[in-house]
């Protein structure tokens, strides 16, 4: 995790990286890249916090523009490891959807919530973008290469955008 550059207070650029099946780790990794709010006595001004800073991120979540970046960014082709034609969901009727989900959080507070209609998520404080990553595409120095890589460009698509 990264600072997010708005400063807000709890507020970070996340990389997340999970084994889909232990027992095949050949399998490709889930790769997401977002956004995480850490818990605050708030847990609905926190899941709002998360969703306004995805929010912001989302056109620059797709596969093609990561990729892009990667390559600018890292001195190996990483990106190529990167698959993902669908990173973040998109429902018909997505903005009923969103402000069903957020009437929700708040009626909430701090108990559990269904999932984000857009994005993937952790109890709905780290939204993110949902990548695949080919492992034997990779090594150990690689992936702390594409993981810092793309903690730099998720900043300064913050920053730009």
């Amino acid at each position: 995790m990264a600072l997010h550059p708005s400063g807000i207070e709890g507020a970070h650029l996340c990389v997340n990286l999970r084994c889909q099946d232990k027992n095949d780790l050949g399998k490709p990794w889930v790769y997401r890249v977002g956004i995480h709010v850490d818990k605050a006595t708030d847990g609905a001004a926190a899941r709002r916090t998360a969703h306004r800073l995805a929010t912001d991120l989302e056109p620059s979540l797709d596969l093609a523009s990561l990729q892009s970046a990667l390559a600018q960014i890292t001195t190996k082709p990483l990106g190529a490891a990167l698959s993902g034609a669908k990173p973040i969901k998109r429902p018909r009727d997505r903005e009923r959807r969103l402000q069903s989900w957020l009437a929700e959080v708040d009626a909430a507070g701090s108990s559990r919530v269904s999932r984000h209609p857009v994005f993937h998520h952790d109890d709905g404080r780290r939204l993110t973008a949902q990548f695949y990553l080919a492992p034997d595409l990779v090594t150990g120095a690689d992936l702390l290469e594409l993981i810092l890589a793309t903690l730099g460009y998720l900043a300064r698509s913050c920053r730009e955008g």
